[in-house]
């Protein structure tokens, strides 16, 4: 798969929309082996400790308002309301 801003920032929209439809096997074809995950409360967690600590969210969160998606390489930072 190509890895350009596009690209990433599509696989970013597509994290988010698994969430708002609670679809796992989606994010889990998005998510590459050895995807890792950050945030103010986790940092640098592996995929599978993503899927133990941050999917079950998916069921509290009904949509998300996506206000910025910066990328840089491979990776992503994305501001968003949910």
């Amino acid at each position: 798969m190509s890895t350009t801003p596009a690209s990433i920032e599509h696989l970013v929209r597509q994290c988010f929309t698994a969430y708002e439809e609670k679809d796992r096997s989606l994010i889990e074809s998005a998510l590459s082996p050895d995807f890792t995950f950050s945030s103010p409360v986790d940092d640098n967690i592996s995929r599978a400790a993503y899927f133990d600590r941050c999917w079950p969210n998916s069921g509290h969160t009904e949509n998300f308002d996506l206000e910025s998606i910066l990328v840089d390489g491979d990776q992503a930072v994305v501001r968003y309301q949910g």
